[in-house]
């Protein structure tokens, strides 16, 4: 059984980008509702696109911040990702190459490739020391996603893949159809007929030019929330195409807790008229209290809407459509810069620019993938353990720039546990002023095993992280560390029924420290905090 896959997720983010382009009319005889309808039934092609995030940082974030936060965020106050020979052959079977690129000059980047199948996915990152391969079918797929198949729509797709696709089709047919035929044409838009090069080649486009700033935007936003709240038979064929959609399979009926007319044996059972009339209703008062929303907060918030949508906040849209109303190249700009207490409000940012650029070729057209292949030294990520982020460190070569990243800049190999003193488990000060932590709860949040050998009679505890291991003997404060005797300060104690041992001299073992903390304003230490870094 394959595990259906949300249906074009390359193109969907494009198709987003021209919903401030489509309009309900024709402009210089471009038909925007057919060229958006049209991006969302694109199962194949190649492309070339453009992801560029620049925060715009207060200039004195650095004075409030330590200078590990404000390198961080310099690090990737400017980050960039570049996919380059994307090949869609259709909906489960796509390859690309890319870039991520950071830092003030975009100088440094990881790149990395990834080919997907209907069975599969491998993936290559720079400076990892093997590829990683996900499974792409059945119940490791569906964890993920964090659907389970034994639940849910579950015993639908095990019984028809197919069915579930076509219901997905149907159902994005029945809601672009209402969503897409009333988006209100932006005030500026102009189309000109351009020659570009896509691919190389020069090719014969129309140039949709739109933009909306500051207030427009939202002008913008009621209109179309006002469009859709008025389109009342448009929003009975909506409910009517989706609930048609889901009746064609009575078991996804099932499953979403809805009657089957087509099955009811009672007399007083809900026709499909009636749950049309039901939901259609439901719906439409829910567009109604958004009317009323968005005009209640456009008269109580005016003042923070005018900061939030000054001038220099705006959306930009260059896309350029062939004479088949494809889309082949877009450049979009949004840029956000508040002023006054929104501006403070984000702190210590100022704003954002976003852009996003495309340029695709073979729009639906005959397209082959590379085919995902594992080597065999491959890390198959559904069977391997990466739940600690040291274990996750030891996929990438020490010398990379990945490697770095995740290690000095991200940290993901530090570790930390805390202890309240009020907790279930609380750390315990003894009377000879020798603080004591329950022995599993704190291993195991540090990722090591616990295990009791009934030969020896002892507490084995086996640290990966550090290659440690630990033995001890309730009782004694001698204890086995890789091999060696020492003496703790504090013996090994049961306290009603759970093991704790002398806290600094296990940490220590395990190359970790420890402070005391307060939670509350009084000073008063209860919080241990037990840290380190792998």
């Amino acid at each position: 059984m394959k595990w259906s896959r949300t249906r074009k997720p390359i193109f969907f983010l494009f198709a987003l980008v021209l919903v401030f382009v489509a309009g309900c009319k024709a402009v210089g005889g471009v038909d925007f509702n057919r060229v958006l309808k049209q991006s969302l039934e694109v199962t194949s092609a190649e492309s070339n696109n453009t992801i560029e995030l620049n925060l715009l940082v207060n200039e004195e974030a650095s004075e409030y911040m330590s200078e590990e936060e404000a390198d961080l965020l310099q690090l990737f106050a400017h980050t960039k990702l570049e996919l380059d020979q994307v090949k869609q052959q259709d909906d489960s079977h796509v390859s690309l190459s890319g870039k991520l690129k950071f830092g003030t000059d975009l100088a440094a980047g990881i790149g990395f490739k990834a080919a997907v199948s209907d069975e599969k996915a491998v993936i290559e990152i720079e400076g990892a020391k093997h590829p990683f391969v996900l499974d792409m079918t059945g119940e490791a797929l569906a964890e993920l996603e964090g659907v389970s198949l034994a639940e849910g729509l579950g015993t639908a797709q095990a019984g028809d893949d197919q069915s579930i696709t076509a219901i997905g089709d149907q159902l994005l047919d029945a809601v672009s159809g209402f969503a897409i035929d009333n988006l209100p044409n932006p005030k500026n838009l102009s189309v000109n007929s351009v020659n570009e090069s896509i691919n190389g080649v020069n090719t014969s486009l129309y140039h949709v030019h739109t933009e909306l700033a500051g207030q427009e935007i939202w002008d913008w936003v009621k209109a179309y929330v006002d469009a859709l709240a008025a389109d009342k038979a448009g929003l009975n064929k909506l409910v009517n195409g989706i609930f048609e959609a889901l009746a064609s399979d009575p078991e996804v009926l099932a499953a979403l807790g809805l009657p089957d007319p087509s099955g009811a044996t009672q007399l007083d059972a809900p026709t499909q008229e009636d749950i049309v009339k039901s939901f259609s209703g439901s719906i439409s008062d829910l567009l109604t209290n958004l009317q009323a929303e968005l005009a209640q907060f456009e008269s109580e918030q005016a003042e923070s809407l005018g900061q939030l949508l000054g001038p220099e906040t705006y959306v930009k849209a260059d896309v350029y459509v062939d004479r088949k109303f494809d889309v082949r190249k877009e450049n979009i700009e949004l840029s956000v810069k508040p002023t006054g207490d929104v501006k403070d409000s984000l702190f210590p940012l100022d704003g954002l620019v976003l852009t996003v650029g495309s340029e695709r070729w073979n729009v639906n057209g005959a397209v082959q993938a590379d085919e995902p292949a594992a080597p065999d030294d491959a890390v198959t990520l559904d069977e391997t353990d990466l739940d600690q982020g040291y274990k996750l460190l030891k996929q990438f070569d020490e010398n990379s720039i990945a490697y770095d990243i995740l290690k000095n800049k991200l940290h993901i190999g530090r570790q930390e546990v805390d202890l309240y003193a009020d907790d279930y488990l609380p750390p315990i000060i003894t009377p000879k002023g020798v603080t004591i932590i329950p022995l599993r709860d704190t291993a195991e949040q540090l990722g090591a095993e616990v295990k009791y050998d009934s030969k020896t009679q002892k507490i084995i505890v086996v640290d990966e992280a550090t290659g440690t291991t630990i033995a001890l003997t309730s009782g004694s404060d001698t204890v086995t560390v890789n091999g060696k005797n020492v003496k703790w300060q504090f013996p090994v104690t049961s306290v009603n029924g759970t093991t704790y041992v002398p806290a600094r001299s296990f940490v220590s073992a395990l190359g970790a420290g420890l402070h005391w903390e307060s939670f509350y304003e009084d000073g008063s230490n209860d919080i241990l905090v037990i840290s380190r870094e792998l």
